[in-house]
């Protein structure tokens, strides 16, 4: 005897083998996610950190230039320091746990 369950069906003795045979496919489809998707995550970590490299560069040119920097200057360096820190935010600083005594 089987019991239906919404698209699929179980018997009532436990799963067969053809049900463990599926489990195991749908189990290697969602490792095979998890790896595609820490391959994307690495790709957005290494993006990130090239554009928090190429911003730094930028804030430390400027900073270091002439003390007489343009209003168009300063305003660039405004924008890029904003940049930095929506960059930063992104991941919120790790917070210290509170000892309780």
């Amino acid at each position: 005897m089987t019991i239906p369950i919404g698209m699929q069906s179980m018997s009532m003795f436990g799963p067969s083998s053809s049900d463990f045979k599926t489990l195991n496919l749908k189990l290697d489809k969602l490792i095979m996610k998890v790896s595609e998707l820490a391959a994307v995550l690495e790709a957005v970590r290494s993006q990130i950190k090239k554009a928090s490299t190429e911003i730094m560069a930028k804030i430390e040119a400027l900073s270091s230039s002439d003390p007489d920097l343009s209003p168009e200057a300063l305003a660039a360096l405004s924008d890029i320091k904003a940049s930095a820190k929506a960059l930063d935010d992104i991941v919120p600083d790790a917070v210290p746990p509170i000892e309780q005594d």
